[in-house]
């Protein structure tokens, strides 16, 4: 292109007045006219021409105000230019501008040639008054600007500085509900705390000033909202959503009967369930009896938790059974109690066999009517239900005596056979079944002082073989046996040689050999022991602390009783009738008498091994010289089962409680 050159610009600013009220007034826009002349090679321009215009602060900035405003194909008349130029709005506040114009050919596509030097648009001499900052409070007397003189909506958002009216600008109460429109103050418009009781009037939030749900629990700070603030029936039931009060949203003590209307608690207010036996005080009302006496057994009372007070039973159910006679009981499967002792002269062996789980009826038979005086008796009730008694036979004349065992024909033993299993001085006689049905029967032989076990091959113990397991020293007496769910025979008993306390276990069902351990040796310790096998196979023993006066248990950590922990049940003098057996769900309990004058105690273990949590039961009251013998057992129900020797009148006494943990004397 050849060379062009500008030799004269100019900007032309149009003035208009516009006339109040005139009708058909436009806006007046943003484009400005600019007018000047164009030189082509050394010519005024003549035919089409395209013009770029772009405005920059001054002379020498590289940084455009606004867009470049392109003319293409110009019409140029002896080199005269006239066009409209709109940048848009707020290029023309005040500040210097100056215009950068680059010219081409109409015909032309190639690049622009910038003219040189940039044009400064200059201002007319009035419009400085109006330039951006130039209008302030100086130029402004009080009261020049009436609200008249403003137009509806002039002053918007977008005119005000931010922060330019705040609360010092704002005469009191010349903002009224009247200037604001609905929805105008949001959250957001609002300081914290802006708002505060001392800002509100008397009454000026009402209900109606209050969008639903528009107070929820997390805008109202702890204790806000107070009795003080609350007039008379403010909060009526109709303006309370359902359960939008709640227990977490009433403090504890909050509602008391002053503040309830006489009847505003009515069933219906109250949710089903909504009052349980946690709130109720049971000092003042009595709860509903939760339970039933077992039957049978008579209602005496109600505890305040509503649990009832059951009779036990307390019954006699042989008389004349001398002193030296221990009874022997076990529950058939049924949960019916066979009890066996003795009788004085002729000394008959009694079976008692319970027609109900109370044995307010029973069958009593004599199975042998030449009985020793100094034995300790054994029973064991296979399936079928027919008793298997272990006793001692005194020699007579020409018969040699022993240790015997009596197989019952029928359930009440009114038909039997006996089977002399050893000749031997017997005492401490027991008798425990294999799972095969066939039975072991244990005893101490007085004569040698050992121990022995009769291991028997037949059902009626008429065949079988005699094992001495302990025959160092004297050993074998106050003994007890249990046989394991692997039909290993497990026995107790005292070593009163060395005073100590020993448990046999054996390495097969027949005995033929095994281990014996001492549990306990401290003193003299070991008589009157009572054992029984736990679900998980491990033996626990109680036994008296002849030393120490005190019922113990030895309870066996390991299977094998290789380690033992010893544990101190009650202190007692004069200790005799020690039984253990364990209840359904395998906690230990032991009952035991004395020869002085004590109570009959049942003493109820925490857990399975009697480490903690044990209790102590007066069963029956002291007598005058207390209660020689005693055995336990325990119905399916738990409820424990005592067949006692009462010493007093030489009586067999039954003793069933009325609940499991035998709480009240039956």
């Amino acid at each position: 292109m050849g060379s062009v050159s500008r030799i004269v610009a100019g900007l032309a600013c149009l003035l208009l007045f516009i006339a109040p009220g005139r009708a058909g007034a436009q806006v007046l826009g943003t484009a400005i006219s600019y007018q000047g002349e164009l030189s082509f090679q050394g010519q005024p321009a003549q035919g089409s021409f395209d013009l770029q215009f772009t405005p920059y602060p001054n002379s020498t900035s590289s940084v455009p105000l606004a867009p470049t405003v392109t003319v293409n194909d110009l019409a140029i008349v002896d080199g005269l230019i006239s066009v409209p130029l709109d940048f848009g709005p707020g290029l023309f506040l005040g500040d210097s501008v100056a215009l950068q114009l680059a010219v081409r050919p109409g015909a032309s596509t190639g690049a622009f040639q910038l003219l040189s030097p940039r044009v400064p648009i200059l201002a007319a001499p009035y419009a400085l008054k109006v330039r951006a900052g130039s209008v302030t409070d100086i130029e402004l007397a009080a009261g020049s600007v009436r609200t008249n003189a403003i137009a509806a909506e002039a002053i918007t958002m977008g005119k005000m500085a931010p922060g330019s009216v705040g609360f010092e600008q704002l005469v009191s109460h010349s903002v009224s509900t009247s200037h604001l429109v609905d929805d105008a103050v949001t959250a957001a418009k609002m300081a914290p705390s802006a708002v505060g009781s001392s800002e509100l009037a008397d009454g000026s939030v009402s209900s109606v000033d209050i969008a639903d749900g528009s107070i929820t629990a997390t805008k109202l700070a702890n204790l806000v909202v107070t009795e003080g603030k609350l007039a008379n029936s403010a909060v009526t039931s109709a303006k309370l959503a359902d359960a939008s009060v709640s227990t977490i949203k009433v403090a504890d003590a909050a509602i008391t009967a002053p503040k309830l209307a006489a009847g505003a608690v009515t069933a219906a207010a109250i949710a089903p369930g909504a009052i349980g036996a946690g709130q109720v005080n049971p000092a003042t009302v009595q709860l509903r009896i939760s339970a039933e006496c077992p039957a049978g057994l008579a209602l005496r009372g109600i505890t305040a938790a509503g649990a009832p007070l059951c009779n036990g039973v307390d019954r006699v159910l042989d008389q004349d059974i001398p002193v030296s006679f221990t009874p022997a009981i076990a529950m058939r499967t049924d949960g019916l109690a066979v009890i066996v002792a003795g009788r004085l002269e002729p000394r008959p062996l009694r079976v008692i066999s319970c027609k109900d789980r109370l044995c307010r009826e029973s069958e009593s038979v004599d199975t042998s009517s030449n009985l020793s005086a100094l034995t300790e008796i054994d029973v064991a009730v296979p399936a079928s239900g027919r008793p298997i008694v272990a006793y001692k036979v005194p020699s007579a004349g020409l018969l040699p005596g022993g240790v015997a065992v009596a197989t019952c024909s029928t359930r009440d033993c009114r038909q039997s056979t006996s089977s002399l299993i050893e000749v031997a001085n017997g005492r401490y006689i027991r008798i425990a079944l294999r799972s095969s049905g066939l039975p072991v029967v244990a005893y101490h032989d007085v004569t040698s002082a050992d121990l022995k076990l009769y291991d028997c091959q037949a059902a009626d113990c008429s065949s079988g073989a005699v094992r001495t397991l302990a025959m160092a020293g004297e050993v074998g007496a106050h003994l007890d046996l249990a046989v394991r769910a692997d039909d290993r025979p497990v026995l107790s008993y005292h070593d009163a040689t060395n005073g100590d306390l020993r448990l046999y276990v054996c390495d097969n069902p027949g005995c033929t050999s095994g281990t014996s351990r001492a549990l306990a040796t401290a003193g003299t310790v070991g008589t009157h022991t009572s054992l029984a096998i736990r679900a998980d196979g491990r033996p626990i023993v109680a036994y008296r602390d002849v030393s120490q006066q005190q019922v113990r248990v030895a309870d066996c950590t390991a299977a094998d009783c290789a380690t033992v922990s010893l544990r101190t049940i009650e202190s007692q003098s004069s200790i005799e009738g020690v039984s253990l057996a364990l209840r359904p769900d395998g906690r230990p309990a032991i009952a035991y008498g004395s020869t002085g004058n004590a109570p009959l105690r049942l003493a109820t273990c925490g857990n399975a091994s009697c480490s903690a949590g044990n209790t102590l039961r007066t069963v029956r009251s002291a007598t005058p010289i207390g209660f020689r013998g005693v055995a336990l057992a325990f119905r399916d129900d738990g409820l424990p089962v005592m067949a006692v020797h009462d010493p007093v009148f030489d009586d067999l006494r039954l003793l069933v409680c009325a609940d499991s943990e035998c709480e009240v004397e039956p």
